[in-house]
């Protein structure tokens, strides 16, 4: 009688768990441009799923001395998955960058910071 009671109270606190935990996920960053070239910059989703993405905005600040970069992030997918690229119409002249992501989906909010290390080539 008592196994059967722990069998059932750990089933009903197992599907209680908050599955929500298990959403987006932010990888490192990937530097592909060098200085004096406008950014090229990649960071992998690698926990998205379809609901995430559909619902999903980015946003990007500068934090420092990084103000005079204009940087465009845009959601995208390729045959490894899905990707936030960063871009900007302007040359980096700095070779160290900090900046600031934010993601906001229908699932919640999440923030980073990265620094971005820019080589002369």
């Amino acid at each position: 009688m008592k196994t059967a009671l722990l069998r059932a109270f750990v089933c009903v606190a197992f599907l209680m768990q908050p599955w929500a935990v298990f959403g987006l996920a932010l990888s490192e960053v990937e530097v592909f441009s060098y200085l004096n070239q406008p950014l090229d910059a990649r960071v992998r989703l690698p926990a998205a799923s379809a609901v995430e993405l559909a619902s999903l905005e980015v946003t990007v600040s500068p934090v420092g001395a990084t103000t005079y970069l204009e940087i465009r992030p845009e959601v995208r997918q390729d045959a490894e998955g899905a990707y936030i690229q960063l871009t900007s119409r302007d040359p980096v002249r700095e070779p160290a960058l900090r900046l600031r992501l934010e993601a906001r989906w229908a699932g919640g909010t999440m923030q980073r910071e990265y620094a971005l290390l820019v080589n002369p080539r």
